[in-house]
Parts: structure tokens; sequence; C-alpha cells
């Protein structure tokens, strides 16, 4: 027996396991309701009628079990959706999707690795949010002068060279970040 233990009906008491401190926390369940949030979100804002319901139904199963992979076949569901969405432009519809289907597949990816009885500390989202928003602010940006210039109800034709720098820059900028991550540190 060592000597911080003690002896208890005759046998040696367990030592006490301490969860190590790990700060600012959230419980591992949030990244499976951000799943239906979104889910059931991008569906509201993009489908109706029995589409709709498949939708939230697609959301729910995603939640529930992430394993089986269902929010990515619901992401491909919502990218199905935006080809028979009105093309009049940019939309917030539109803009909206972009972020949701960002947002879905990054939930989705921590439901999956986060257990849902398990407290997450907040510096473990830091990084995803960031990528999150350095891909996202090009790709709307980019989306919103693509639109603005060539769909059917586009109203700036001038901006057609801003719009082939922008893309240019979107296309150098995931190079530079694929190089980045590539590369040993």
């Amino acid at each position: 027996m060592s000597a911080g233990a003690r002896a208890v009906d005759g046998e040696p008491e367990r030592p006490r396991i301490v969860p190590p401190d790990i700060g600012a926390a959230f419980p591992g369940w949030w990244a499976r309701a951000g799943v239906l949030l979104v889910g059931v979100g991008l569906a509201a804002a993009t489908v109706q009628g029995f589409w709709l319901v498949a939708a939230i139904a697609l959301a729910g199963v995603a939640a529930i079990s992430p394993h089986t992979l269902v929010a990515w076949a619901l992401a491909l569901y919502f990218g199905a959706v935006a080809l028979v969405l009105p093309h009049d432009g940019w939309t917030w519809r539109f803009a909206l999707l972009l972020l949701g289907l960002h947002l879905l597949h990054v939930l989705a990816s921590f439901s999956l690795a986060l257990p849902p009885g398990g407290r997450v500390a907040l510096g473990v989202v830091a990084a995803p949010l960031r990528r999150l928003l350095v891909v996202q602010v090009p790709v709307q940006a980019f989306a919103v002068l693509v639109l603005a210039t060539l769909a059917p109800g586009g109203d700036g034709p001038h901006l057609r060279p801003v719009a082939v720098v922008a893309g240019g820059a979107l296309v150098v900028g995931v190079v530079l970040l694929v190089w980045r991550w590539r590369t040993p540190r």
C-alpha cells in the first residue's frame, strides 16, 4: 500500500481521477445540435413542401447518428437544390446556402469526432472558425461578383474584369493555403 492510500474495510482505497482543468468549455452534444439547427435552417430557407420535410428528416438523422454520414448527403441535397433556385443575381438565400453548407460540413466533422457526453475546450473550435472565415469571405465576395456579372438578372457587365481578377486571387489564395498546409513546419 502506498503512503497516500488508506485502507477501507480491509481493501485499499482507489485513487480518485480528477479531470484536467480545460477552462471554458461546452458539451460535445452541441456539435450534433448545430448540425440539426443548420440543416433545418437551410431547409427552411431553400425548400418547401415535401422537400422541406425530407430535408428536416435528413437533418434529424444526421444529428442523431453522425456515423451514418447523412450530413454530407444533406449537403449534396442542398447543393442540388441550389441548381433549381431562381438565378436572378446574388440573393441572400444563395449567400446563406454557401455559408450554411460550409458550416454544416464543419459541424458534421465535429459531431463525428466529439463524444456527446464529453466537454470540449473552446480553444478547439478556434482554428476551424478561423478557416471558415478565411474561406467564406473571399468565396462570398467572388459569388457576389460572378452573380452580379453573369447571372441573367445581373446588372454589372462592367464588373467582368473585376470578377476575373477576383477569381484569380481566389485560386492563388487556395493554392497558398494548400502549399502552407503541405509544407512541414
